[in-house]
Parts: structure tokens; C-alpha cells; sequence
């Protein structure tokens, strides 16, 4: 074989062959998993242990975020605080109107005592 030949030959194999591996392995995070099978977390390829779970001793490489995942984080966790801030105010809504029908419950009550008087 070539030099060239070689190098086709490994980049048909990093570009075909690895994706395919790598996309056949079911990924489980906090499992459950098959006993023995091999399952992606992150970016560490671990195995399943005798429970269905990630084995938690599997090589723990660092998996560096891309640019697209941060930002898809940063927007969940930015749509998570609008919705709990939504949440608040109607609860605040909802506490206020409570207390304005005490008032008015306790003000009938007054005009009541007074008529009867």
C-alpha cells in the first residue's frame, strides 16, 4: 500500500466506521442498561454493571461542552427562571385576591355589627 492509500484508508475508517460504533452504542446516563453491555456517558464509553446501571468507576474523561450545547443549556435554564418567576407572581396574584376578599368579608362583617347596634 501507498502512503496515500493509507491515508484514505484511515479516514474512511475515522469518518465511516467510528460514527457508526459510537451511534450503535445506546447511551445511558443514569441507566438503566443491560448487565455487561457498553453504553456512552457523556463522552466515556463504561459498561452496564450486574444492577442496569453505568458502571460508576468507568474512566471519567472530561467531556469539554460544544459551543451549541452551552448555549442550549444556558436558554433552558434561562426559560426554567421566566417560568418559576411566572410562577411567584401568580401565586402573588393569587395571595392578594385572597386577602382582598377577607377584607371585604371582615368590612360586611363590621357593617353588620354596626346595624345590628
Amino acid at each position: 500500500m501507498t502512503s496515500l492509500s493509507v491515508v484514505l484508508f484511515c479516514s474512511v475508517l475515522v469518518m465511516f466506521l467510528i460514527p457508526a460504533i459510537h451511534m450503535g452504542i445506546p447511551t445511558a446516563k443514569n441507566g438503566p442498561c443491560t448487565p455487561g453491555e457498553l453504553v456512552w456517558v457523556d463522552c466515556n464509553l463504561c459498561t452496564c454493571n450486574p444492577q442496569g446501571m453505568p458502571n460508576p468507576v468507568c474512566a471519567k474523561m472530561w467531556c469539554q461542552p460544544t459551543p451549541a450545547l452551552k448555549e442550549a443549556k444556558a436558554i433552558e435554564d434561562a426559560r426554567a427562571k421566566q417560568l418559576e418567576l411566572e410562577k411567584q407572581k401568580e401565586e402573588v396574584r393569587e395571595e392578594e385576591a385572597l386577602n382582598e376578599e377577607i377584607k371585604e368579608i371582615e368590612i360586611k362583617e363590621e357593617e353588620e355589627m354596626k346595624a345590628e347596634e
